[in-house]
């Protein structure tokens, strides 16, 4: 390691110009060295003694080698190869203190500047979280492969199209896995469990699904393996869990020793045989864990016991919604009422419907407010520009342009603009 770190720190003395190593470099060496020595089986010293030696050597060495441009340089080349570097320097170094600048300047006035990000960033969060909303219900609800064909089956009394609606019975959807006019039919049960693993057990929301709804949705597992047909032969068979991304960071720091563990839900003991990733959602739902869905054996009288699930299906290629509706009516009888149909909606339909245009309207107005808090804020910051008037023509006066002028302020507004975009995020 002593090797090694000589060299390093040799490597961190180049910055310096070539002379002042050839006359100072073996004695620096030696002189840190000694202070390696001296700090020797302290970590954080050893990493405080490196971290000021890089600091210096860099800092240092580039001043040096500045001034030795500027001053030893010979000729009209050497001066101007000078001058390009020390305007390249300004370029940087510019912007940095007019941030600075800019900062001084708000603190002075905090009141202002207190009210003018609170009106920005409160528009801001608003108008993020709304249309965060907005995006999940109605633009992108359910991003699956093949998206435009998906639709949630329903059954509805006659055709009405409001009134009441039922989830479909699973008797209803074997039959419709027979439909030409659709692609694919899952279903699945939402649910929530009481997780425990030897630590605090908590309430986490679950979800039991059939081993083909992965592929449906366009899911991959991060880490194991997904469902197979095998873990849904029978209630023991199913002991199986995937969890989400999510859940495996904070409970289980991200371990891949997670995998082949037991957890108890609902105090039945499950084996954790994969990792969903964050993406991974359903209808109203971001499970945090999937099991296999299982059906209930019959009843005595060899009725199928009902259980709530949810349906999703997917269109065939060209097939209308209409079409579809038809046939799976078709199908369904004997397994619902004759006064029933089936009704498909899509995923907008079927999650925004009810509030679309509420969450439209809603949209506006906070687009409105984010309007108003822009010009308040426009005319907050005109007086104030009024009241420096007389700092901005001393300014003037000693040489500065109105592009030098007009960028400082641009800087302090980029700044509050900023703050203000910053506090709105903790906002939404």
């Amino acid at each position: 390691m002593s090797r090694a770190g000589d060299a390093i720190y040799r490597a961190l003395l180049r910055a310096f110009p070539r002379r002042f190593r050839e006359a100072r470099a073996d004695e620096m060496a030696r002189l840190f060295a000694e202070q390696r020595q001296r700090v020797a089986g302290r970590p954080l010293a050893i990493a405080r003694l490196w971290w000021l030696a890089a600091r210096d050597a860099i800092g240092h060495g580039l001043r040096a080698r500045l001034r030795s441009a500027s001053v030893t340089a010979a000729g009209r080349h050497a001066q101007d190869r000078a001058s390009v570097s020390s305007s390249g320097l300004r370029a940087v170094a510019q912007p940095l203190r007019d941030v600075r600048l800019a900062v001084r300047v708000l603190r002075r006035t905090p009141v202002p500047t207190l009210v003018a990000v609170i009106a920005l960033g409160l528009g801001i969060g608003v108008n993020a979280a709304i249309v965060s909303v907005v995006h999940e219900l109605l633009i992108d609800p359910l991003p699956y492969p093949h998206a435009d064909r998906l639709v949630l089956p329903w059954q509805r009394r006659g055709d009405s199209q409001t009134g009441l609606r039922l989830t479909p019975r699973i008797t209803s959807v074997d039959r419709w896995r027979e439909a030409k006019t659709l692609d694919a039919v899952v279903v699945y049960s939402n649910t929530r469990v009481t997780l425990g693993d030897g630590g605090t057990a908590t309430v986490v929301e679950a979800v039991r699904i059939e081993p083909a709804l992965l592929d449906f949705t366009g899911t991959r597992v991060i880490a194991g393996r997904p469902f197979t047909a095998a873990d849904v032969e029978s209630e023991t068979a199913a002991r199986q869990v995937l969890i989400g991304e999510t859940l495996w960071a904070t409970r289980f720091g991200r371990d891949a020793a997670a995998l082949g563990r037991t957890i108890t839900l609902d105090d039945v003991p499950h084996t954790i045989v994969g990792v969903l990733p964050r993406s991974f959602r359903l209808p109203l739902n971001r499970p945090e864990l999937v099991v296999p869905l299982v059906r209930p054996r019959p009843a005595k009288d060899g009725q199928a016991v009902f259980f709530p699930i949810g349906t999703l299906a997917r269109l065939a290629a060209g097939v209308s919604v209409e079409a579809a509706e038809a046939e799976l009516t078709a199908l369904a009888k004997g397994t619902i009422d004759p006064s029933w149909t089936v009704a498909l909606r899509t995923a907008a339909e079927h999650l925004g419907g009810p509030v679309r245009d509420a969450l439209i309207v809603l949209l506006g107005a906070v687009a409105c407010v984010l309007l108003i808090a822009c010009a308040n804020v426009a005319h907050l910051l005109l007086a104030k520009n009024v009241a420096r008037q007389r700092e901005l023509s001393v300014r003037a006066a000693l040489g500065a342009t109105r592009a030098r002028i007009f960028g400082q302020l641009m800087t302090e507004y980029l700044v509050l603009a900023v703050t203000a975009g910053v506090f709105g995020a903790a906002v939404a």
